[in-house]
């Protein structure tokens, strides 16, 4: 008893990753029915099979089975020709296998990975980070690079802008990073950066990182610039201070009543008629009856830590202030006061707001604002090592808090309407100081004092703005 084996077709194309199928003919040249098995041999063995592979057969006849054929995506299956063999075996009367030989054509696909190391790099000059291209498709491929700053606040260099890389191997590279502007002292900036890979066929892969520039000058250095800062701020107020003396400068009537000219009440907040109280306060809106101390309004007693809450009501875990006692502040006339920076909630709007005032802070309550608690404290006017806290409100009603002035520049010429001060933050830590993180998702951005809702925003998919400031505990 014997049997013949052939194939279809000499050869068949097959897409990695896809499937594809050849006909097997088997014939029983025997006089009595038998049981053939066909087999496959060689590497292939792991990816195509025959179905079905066992057949009865009658003497004289012809059956058709088939050969699947399911290559996977791998770097080591090559792109090209492979040939391959079948075996027959006769199963009722065992003896050596009749053999067809054929060839399987290994369609070329493409699949290459950017990865940046580190994917976050701190520098305050410049820095290089090194650029990795993973060829995980089965041929050779040749990419074209190109690095792109989106803001345009980085020089990117690289040296080799065309590179070559071999199936299931890696190749790396250096970026070369600069910022484009210096800045002495002040809070981190973010800024980021991505990288293209094109290759000839068209196949495109990209890579996001991110820079965190520091200050260029170290905290000993920043120190000393603050210090030079203090002794021209002392200066300067002595010397207002001997000219209001001398000219009988006070406090005007038309003074807003809360005691800080230059904070000015929310816009969008109801204002109450005149001679009547905030709800909930003694100070007058308008007219006579109580007002506040100059630069004081209600809020925790002086070194406390108040903690905020979520949108749901929850505490926030307390933060930790920075060792120490605050920095003293020359007292005299016009000399600033501390005030106690209070968070809000718009619903409506999911939008955060945040106010120094507390007749602005008890009309927005009423408005329908969920207060959630104080942050701190600020100063109501300029004190060494400060810097301004403004208020900008979008076409949308959202609201923009910043202390950048470059920031404030480009939102005005976005449509933002500057609403003016909210106070003065440290721009460095002092003791009994906390960090003030800005975090923004969509439209949406929110100021905290919090590392632990820090940690939730940023989890949930909030994007880390960097440090706004320093607030007094």
């Amino acid at each position: 008893m014997g049997g013949l084996i052939e194939l279809a077709a000499a050869s068949v194309d097959v897409q990695p990753g896809g499937r594809a199928d050849l006909g097997v003919l088997v014939f029983n040249t025997g006089d009595d029915r038998g049981v053939f098995e066909v087999l496959v041999t060689g590497e292939m063995v792991k990816w195509a099979h025959v179905a079905p592979a066992k057949l009865v057969i009658d003497p004289g006849q012809l059956v058709l089975t088939t050969l699947i054929l399911m290559p996977p995506k791998d770097p080591l299956l090559p792109a090209g020709p492979m040939p391959f063999s079948l075996q027959l075996h006769c199963l009722t009367d065992p003896g050596p296998p009749e053999v067809a030989d054929g060839q399987i054509l290994i369609f070329p696909f493409e699949d290459h990975l950017l990865t940046i190391t580190p994917p976050l790099a701190d520098t305050a000059m410049g820095t290089k980070v090194r650029l990795h291209a993973q060829n995980n498709g089965n041929t050779p491929v040749m990419l074209l690079l190109e690095a792109v700053s989106p803001d345009g606040a980085l020089l990117l260099d690289l040296p080799e802008t065309m590179i070559t890389v071999r199936p299931g191997d890696t190749a790396t590279t250096t970026l070369e990073i600069e910022p484009v502007e210096q800045h002495l002292v002040g809070r981190v900036r973010n800024h980021d950066y991505g990288v293209q890979a094109l290759s000839v066929s068209g196949v495109a892969s990209i890579v996001q990182a991110r820079v965190r520039q520091r200050p260029t000058l170290g905290a000993w250095s920043g120190r000393l610039f603050a210090v030079l800062v203090a002794v021209a701020v002392t200066a300067a107020v002595l010397i207002t201070s001997v000219v209001s003396s001398r000219h009988g400068d006070h406090k005007s009537a038309a003074d807003p009543p809360n005691g800080h000219p230059e904070l000015a009440l929310d816009p969008r907040v109801p204002s109450f008629p005149g001679g009547a109280a905030a709800p909930g306060t003694g100070a007058t809106v308008k007219g006579g009856g109580p007002a506040a101390s100059p630069g004081i309004s209600s809020g925790p007693p002086s070194g406390g830590v108040v903690g905020l809450t979520d949108s749901a009501g929850l505490p926030l875990a307390i933060p930790t202030p920075a060792p120490g006692a605050p920095p003293a502040v020359t007292t005299g006339p016009g000399t600033p006061g501390l005030v106690a920076l209070h968070r809000l909630y718009d619903p409506a709007l999911g939008d955060y707001l945040y106010m120094s005032t507390q007749p602005e802070v008890d009309a927005a309550k009423a408005a329908g604002l969920v207060d959630q608690g104080v942050m701190g404290r600020v100063y109501t006017g300029a004190v060494p090592g400060s810097a301004p806290l403004y208020r900008l409100t979008g076409a949308d009603g959202r609201d923009l808090f910043t202390s950048v002035s470059g920031e404030i520049d480009v939102a005005t010429q976005q449509g933002y309407r500057n609403d003016g001060l909210v106070g003065y933050l440290y721009t460095s830590p002092v003791g009994g100081s906390l960090a003030v993180f800005r975090l923004s998702i969509g439209g949406q951005r929110c100021l905290t004092t919090s590392p632990d809702e820090q940690r939730k925003r940023l989890a949930a998919g909030w994007h880390d703005d960097g440090l706004e400031g320093y607030v007094l505990a």
